[in-house]
């Protein structure tokens, strides 16, 4: 799954929020390496385990 799929499945989401802001008090979805870790170093997200198919999910 690449960027693009992560970006058409997050828009397909229709139960859950789609945000930057993890403090919410409702269920969101994010993209933590264009969001949350956007000013991490692409090879150091990588490292940490933040790669382009990743999608967080708070409940």
């Amino acid at each position: 799954m690449k960027k693009k799929q992560v970006w058409v499945f997050t828009d397909a989401v229709q139960l859950i929020s789609r945000t930057a802001n993890i403090g919410d008090s409702r269920s969101t979805i994010t993209h933590p390496q264009t969001t949350t870790h956007n000013r991490i170093a692409t090879s150091e997200q990588e490292r940490i385990g933040i790669i382009e198919q990743l999608v967080r999910i708070s409940v």
